[in-house]
């Protein structure tokens, strides 16, 4: 999985990767006309889909920028920019969002110019050496979008897991599982395969005007 392991492979396949975000996004823009959101995931993941549409049904219909919170520092002169970012396993974009993102013009310009070396400071000053990195850049910190509702998940829910360890212990609580050997799917399937969902638990945090979402697990329903 090149995105988990992206800072073994270099800033141009780091880049190129950030690319194929951006032009992830935009395609599906246009491919899709009537959908209301748009996923990322890497190619490493499993999403218990039911869970996920449902819990999508808890979440309002624009501004949302839904993942597993990372702390963003953006440096800005003497200043530094504290932000956050949704994590790459997976996260998701309403459509006004997306529609937002790939509007941004000094990304769009270089996402479709090829790299070369001599270029590379340029691309990393957008962040482009960690796709999620850039898209929570954009949106937060170089061209905020004041409708923006960030929805923090929990990683109860969201989870990134050692390689082999589902064989053990499967987290009834999980949406996305981040990290997996190839058969470890069947495994899942088996376990979630028959649709069942559940409630989490989401908390409006409100700052000023603008207000946040936090998702977490039913702390009666979670087994460690």
């Amino acid at each position: 999985n090149l995105e988990h392991s992206s800072s073994d492979w270099g800033n141009e396949v780091q880049i190129g990767m950030s690319r194929k975000t951006f032009l992830w996004f935009d395609l599906a823009l246009r491919l899709f006309p009537r959908i209301m959101y748009i996923t990322k995931g890497d190619d490493d993941i499993f999403m218990r889909v039911p869970q996920f549409l449902s819990d999508l049904r808890l979440l309002p219909r624009k501004g949302i920028y839904w993942g597993v919170p990372i702390p963003l520092d953006v440096e800005r002169g003497n200043m530094t920019e504290i932000s956050a970012f949704a994590a790459g396993r997976c996260y998701t974009l309403s459509r006004d969002v997306a529609e937002h993102f790939v509007s941004y013009e000094p990304l769009k310009r270089l996402v479709h110019l090829p790299y070369k070396k001599e270029r590379e400071k340029e691309f990393l000053s957008l962040s482009m050496g960690n796709e999620d990195v850039m898209v929570g850049r954009v949106l937060r910190v170089d061209s905020p979008y004041t409708p923006l509702v960030f929805v923090s998940d929990d990683i109860c829910r969201f989870e990134h897991v050692e390689k082999g360890s589902v064989k053990l212990n499967i987290n009834p609580m999980s949406v996305v599982i981040h990290n997996l050997e190839e058969d470890e799917y069947a495994i899942l399937m088996d376990n979630f395969g028959n649709g069942t969902t559940y409630s989490p638990i989401v908390q409006r945090l409100t700052q000023g005007s603008k207000f946040s979402l936090i998702v977490k697990c039913p702390n009666n329903l979670f087994v460690s």
